[in-house]
Protein backbone atom coordinates (compact mmCIF):
# COMPACT_ATOMS: atom_id res chain seq x y z
CA UNK A 1 0.00 0.00 0.00
CA UNK A 2 1.42 3.32 -1.06
CA UNK A 3 1.82 6.07 1.50
CA UNK A 4 0.02 9.34 1.14
CA UNK A 5 1.80 11.96 -0.93
CA UNK A 6 3.25 14.75 1.14
CA UNK A 7 1.86 18.25 0.72
CA UNK A 8 4.27 20.67 -0.91
CA UNK A 9 6.20 22.74 1.57
CA UNK A 10 5.13 26.41 1.65
CA UNK A 11 7.38 28.74 -0.31
CA UNK A 12 9.96 30.74 1.59
CA UNK A 13 8.86 34.35 2.01
CA UNK A 14 11.40 37.00 1.03
CA UNK A 15 11.61 40.74 1.70
CA UNK A 16 12.30 41.65 -1.95
CA UNK A 17 9.13 43.73 -2.00
CA UNK A 18 11.00 46.41 -0.03
CA UNK A 19 13.22 47.20 -3.01
CA UNK A 20 10.47 47.25 -5.62
CA UNK A 21 6.70 47.34 -5.46
CA UNK A 22 4.33 47.08 -8.42
CA UNK A 23 6.73 48.85 -10.83
CA UNK A 24 3.98 49.05 -13.44
CA UNK A 25 5.31 52.08 -15.33
CA UNK A 26 8.95 50.91 -15.16
CA UNK A 27 7.97 47.43 -16.34
CA UNK A 28 6.11 48.83 -19.33
CA UNK A 29 9.13 51.00 -20.15
CA UNK A 30 11.37 47.93 -20.10
CA UNK A 31 8.99 45.85 -22.20
CA UNK A 32 8.55 48.56 -24.83
CA UNK A 33 12.35 48.95 -25.11
CA UNK A 34 13.25 45.26 -25.08
CA UNK A 35 15.01 44.14 -28.26
CA UNK A 36 13.95 40.58 -29.10
CA UNK A 37 16.95 40.30 -31.45
CA UNK A 38 19.31 40.58 -28.48
CA UNK A 39 19.93 38.22 -25.59
CA UNK A 40 18.86 38.82 -22.01
CA UNK A 41 22.31 40.00 -20.86
CA UNK A 42 22.59 42.46 -23.76
CA UNK A 43 19.14 43.87 -23.07
CA UNK A 44 19.84 44.19 -19.34
CA UNK A 45 23.13 45.97 -20.10
CA UNK A 46 21.34 48.38 -22.44
CA UNK A 47 18.69 49.11 -19.80
CA UNK A 48 21.40 49.73 -17.20
CA UNK A 49 23.41 52.13 -19.34
CA UNK A 50 20.56 54.01 -21.05
CA UNK A 51 18.64 56.88 -19.52
CA UNK A 52 15.25 55.14 -19.70
CA UNK A 53 14.63 55.54 -15.98
CA UNK A 54 15.45 59.23 -15.81
CA UNK A 55 17.48 60.27 -12.80
CA UNK A 56 17.26 56.96 -10.94
CA UNK A 57 20.54 55.97 -9.27
CA UNK A 58 22.50 53.00 -10.58
CA UNK A 59 21.67 50.99 -7.44
CA UNK A 60 17.96 51.77 -7.91
CA UNK A 61 18.11 50.65 -11.54
CA UNK A 62 19.83 47.43 -10.45
CA UNK A 63 17.04 46.81 -7.91
CA UNK A 64 14.39 47.35 -10.60
CA UNK A 65 16.11 45.03 -13.05
CA UNK A 66 16.61 42.33 -10.42
CA UNK A 67 12.87 42.30 -9.69
CA UNK A 68 12.10 42.38 -13.43
CA UNK A 69 14.26 39.26 -13.86
CA UNK A 70 12.52 37.51 -10.96
CA UNK A 71 9.00 38.21 -12.18
CA UNK A 72 9.13 37.99 -15.96
CA UNK A 73 12.35 36.48 -17.30
CA UNK A 74 11.77 32.89 -16.21
CA UNK A 75 10.37 32.04 -19.64
CA UNK A 76 11.25 33.46 -23.05
CA UNK A 77 7.69 32.67 -24.20
CA UNK A 78 6.23 34.76 -21.37
CA UNK A 79 8.59 37.61 -22.17
CA UNK A 80 7.55 37.57 -25.84
CA UNK A 81 3.89 37.51 -24.81
CA UNK A 82 4.32 40.52 -22.51
CA UNK A 83 6.15 42.41 -25.25
CA UNK A 84 3.33 41.55 -27.68
CA UNK A 85 0.74 42.85 -25.20
CA UNK A 86 2.76 46.03 -24.63
CA UNK A 87 3.58 46.81 -28.26
CA UNK A 88 0.14 45.70 -29.41
CA UNK A 89 -1.39 48.45 -27.29
CA UNK A 90 -3.41 46.07 -25.16
CA UNK A 91 -5.84 47.81 -22.82
CA UNK A 92 -4.07 48.90 -19.60
CA UNK A 93 -6.48 46.80 -17.50
CA UNK A 94 -5.45 43.68 -19.44
CA UNK A 95 -1.70 44.21 -19.24
CA UNK A 96 -1.83 45.36 -15.61
CA UNK A 97 -3.82 42.25 -14.64
CA UNK A 98 -1.27 39.98 -16.32
CA UNK A 99 1.64 41.82 -14.67
CA UNK A 100 -0.10 41.51 -11.30
CA UNK A 101 -0.61 37.76 -11.79
CA UNK A 102 3.05 37.12 -12.59
CA UNK A 103 4.20 39.43 -9.80
CA UNK A 104 2.19 37.37 -7.31
CA UNK A 105 3.28 34.05 -8.82
CA UNK A 106 6.95 35.02 -8.53
CA UNK A 107 6.90 36.85 -5.21
CA UNK A 108 5.72 34.46 -2.51
CA UNK A 109 5.12 37.26 0.02
CA UNK A 110 2.70 39.08 -2.30
CA UNK A 111 0.79 35.90 -3.10
CA UNK A 112 0.64 34.70 0.51
CA UNK A 113 -0.55 38.10 1.74
CA UNK A 114 -3.47 38.13 -0.68
CA UNK A 115 -4.46 34.50 -0.14
CA UNK A 116 -4.00 34.48 3.64
CA UNK A 117 -4.93 38.04 4.65
CA UNK A 118 -6.87 39.92 1.96
CA UNK A 119 -9.00 37.07 0.61
CA UNK A 120 -10.25 35.79 4.03
CA UNK A 121 -11.25 39.34 5.03
CA UNK A 122 -13.02 39.84 1.72
CA UNK A 123 -14.92 36.56 2.15
CA UNK A 124 -16.02 37.54 5.65
CA UNK A 125 -17.33 40.88 4.40
CA UNK A 126 -14.56 43.09 5.81
CA UNK A 127 -13.12 45.74 3.53
CA UNK A 128 -10.38 47.46 5.53
CA UNK A 129 -6.90 45.94 5.54
CA UNK A 130 -5.10 47.70 8.41
CA UNK A 131 -1.32 48.03 8.35
CA UNK A 132 -1.23 46.61 11.87
CA UNK A 133 -2.97 43.44 10.68
CA UNK A 134 -0.46 42.89 7.87
CA UNK A 135 2.44 43.53 10.26
CA UNK A 136 0.98 41.02 12.71
CA UNK A 137 0.57 38.43 9.93
CA UNK A 138 4.16 38.90 8.74
CA UNK A 139 5.41 38.62 12.32
CA UNK A 140 3.58 35.31 12.65
CA UNK A 141 5.22 34.04 9.45
CA UNK A 142 8.64 35.01 10.81
CA UNK A 143 7.95 33.11 14.05
CA UNK A 144 6.73 30.13 12.02
CA UNK A 145 10.04 30.02 10.14
CA UNK A 146 8.55 30.81 6.73
CA UNK A 147 10.91 33.71 6.01
CA UNK A 148 14.48 33.64 4.71
CA UNK A 149 15.74 34.53 8.18
CA UNK A 150 14.53 36.31 11.31
CA UNK A 151 13.30 39.74 10.24
CA UNK A 152 13.65 42.83 12.40
CA UNK A 153 10.65 44.92 13.40
CA UNK A 154 11.79 47.52 10.85
CA UNK A 155 11.90 44.96 8.03
CA UNK A 156 8.44 43.69 8.98
CA UNK A 157 7.01 47.21 8.93
CA UNK A 158 8.62 48.11 5.60
CA UNK A 159 7.40 44.86 4.01
CA UNK A 160 3.87 45.49 5.28
CA UNK A 161 3.88 49.05 3.93
CA UNK A 162 5.19 47.98 0.51
CA UNK A 163 2.74 45.09 0.28
CA UNK A 164 -0.22 47.42 0.80
CA UNK A 165 1.15 49.98 -1.68
CA UNK A 166 1.81 47.27 -4.27
CA UNK A 167 -1.72 45.88 -3.96
CA UNK A 168 -3.09 49.42 -4.22
CA UNK A 169 -1.09 50.04 -7.42
CA UNK A 170 -2.47 46.81 -8.87
CA UNK A 171 -5.95 48.05 -7.89
CA UNK A 172 -6.83 45.32 -5.44
CA UNK A 173 -6.86 47.90 -2.63
CA UNK A 174 -7.71 51.58 -2.49
CA UNK A 175 -6.73 54.42 -0.20
CA UNK A 176 -3.80 56.78 0.29
CA UNK A 177 -3.26 55.93 3.95
CA UNK A 178 -5.89 53.46 5.19
CA UNK A 179 -6.29 50.67 2.63
CA UNK A 180 -9.60 49.01 1.72
CA UNK A 181 -10.43 46.09 -0.56
CA UNK A 182 -12.24 47.10 -3.73
CA UNK A 183 -13.94 44.76 -6.21
CA UNK A 184 -11.21 44.51 -8.81
CA UNK A 185 -12.11 44.94 -12.48
CA UNK A 186 -10.41 42.06 -14.27
CA UNK A 187 -11.16 42.07 -18.02
CA UNK A 188 -12.47 38.94 -19.72
CA UNK A 189 -9.36 39.02 -21.93
CA UNK A 190 -7.10 38.93 -18.86
CA UNK A 191 -8.99 35.98 -17.36
CA UNK A 192 -8.70 34.17 -20.70
CA UNK A 193 -4.94 34.84 -20.92
CA UNK A 194 -4.33 33.63 -17.37
CA UNK A 195 -6.50 30.56 -17.97
CA UNK A 196 -4.39 29.84 -21.05
CA UNK A 197 -1.21 30.21 -18.96
CA UNK A 198 -2.57 27.74 -16.40
CA UNK A 199 -3.54 25.28 -19.13
CA UNK A 200 -0.17 25.78 -20.80
CA UNK A 201 1.43 24.81 -17.46
CA UNK A 202 -0.40 21.49 -17.57
CA UNK A 203 -3.62 22.06 -15.63
CA UNK A 204 -6.90 20.49 -16.70
CA UNK A 205 -9.99 22.61 -17.31
CA UNK A 206 -11.38 21.70 -13.87
CA UNK A 207 -8.06 22.50 -12.20
CA UNK A 208 -8.05 25.87 -13.94
CA UNK A 209 -11.55 26.77 -12.78
CA UNK A 210 -10.93 25.59 -9.21
CA UNK A 211 -7.43 27.07 -8.92
CA UNK A 212 -7.00 29.07 -5.70
CA UNK A 213 -4.84 31.58 -7.60
CA UNK A 214 -8.03 33.23 -8.87
CA UNK A 215 -8.43 34.51 -5.33
CA UNK A 216 -5.70 36.97 -6.26
CA UNK A 217 -8.47 38.63 -8.29
CA UNK A 218 -11.14 38.03 -5.62
CA UNK A 219 -12.78 35.42 -7.86
CA UNK A 220 -14.65 32.30 -6.75
CA UNK A 221 -14.77 29.25 -9.09
CA UNK A 222 -18.36 30.10 -10.04
CA UNK A 223 -17.27 33.56 -11.23
CA UNK A 224 -14.28 32.06 -13.08
CA UNK A 225 -16.61 29.65 -14.90
CA UNK A 226 -19.04 32.47 -15.73
CA UNK A 227 -16.20 34.63 -17.09
CA UNK A 228 -14.84 31.79 -19.20
CA UNK A 229 -18.31 31.38 -20.72
CA UNK A 230 -18.21 35.07 -21.65
CA UNK A 231 -14.73 34.57 -23.13
CA UNK A 232 -16.21 31.71 -25.16
CA UNK A 233 -18.83 34.11 -26.55
CA UNK A 234 -16.04 36.53 -27.52
CA UNK A 235 -14.23 33.69 -29.38
CA UNK A 236 -11.21 33.90 -27.08
CA UNK A 237 -11.48 30.22 -26.23
CA UNK A 238 -13.82 27.26 -26.29
CA UNK A 239 -15.26 26.28 -22.93
CA UNK A 240 -17.57 23.30 -22.67
CA UNK A 241 -18.83 21.44 -19.65
CA UNK A 242 -21.35 18.73 -18.94
CA UNK A 243 -21.77 17.84 -15.30
CA UNK A 244 -18.34 17.31 -13.82
CA UNK A 245 -16.63 17.10 -17.23
CA UNK A 246 -15.07 20.35 -18.40
CA UNK A 247 -12.99 21.18 -21.46
CA UNK A 248 -10.97 24.26 -22.39
CA UNK A 249 -9.44 24.85 -25.82
CA UNK A 250 -7.55 27.88 -27.05
CA UNK A 251 -6.69 29.26 -30.51
CA UNK A 252 -2.95 29.34 -29.89
CA UNK A 253 -0.11 27.07 -28.81
CA UNK A 254 2.23 29.51 -27.06
CA UNK A 255 1.76 32.45 -24.72
CA UNK A 256 3.03 34.76 -27.45
CA UNK A 257 0.56 33.40 -30.01
CA UNK A 258 -2.29 33.71 -27.56
CA UNK A 259 -1.29 37.27 -26.65
CA UNK A 260 -1.84 38.22 -30.30
CA UNK A 261 -5.22 36.44 -30.25
CA UNK A 262 -6.28 38.42 -27.19
CA UNK A 263 -5.12 41.73 -28.66
CA UNK A 264 -6.83 41.00 -31.97
CA UNK A 265 -10.11 40.20 -30.25
CA UNK A 266 -9.85 43.31 -28.06
CA UNK A 267 -9.25 45.58 -31.04
CA UNK A 268 -12.17 44.39 -33.16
Amino acid sequence: MKGKSKAAAPEVLTSKIIKAGALIADTKTMLSNWDTNLGVSENINHLQTSNLFGKASRSRIEDILAVFRQRYLGSSDLMKALIALTNGLAAPELLDSVLYYYTAMNDSLVKACVLEVVWPRYERGFREVPLALVKQWIGEQVLAGRTTNVWSAKTIERCAQELLCTLRDFRLLDGAVAKSIIPRFTPISAVAFIAFAMTHAGLSARQVVDNEDWRLFLMQPSLVSETLLEANQHHLLTYNFAGSVQRLDFPGKTLEEYAHVVIGTENR
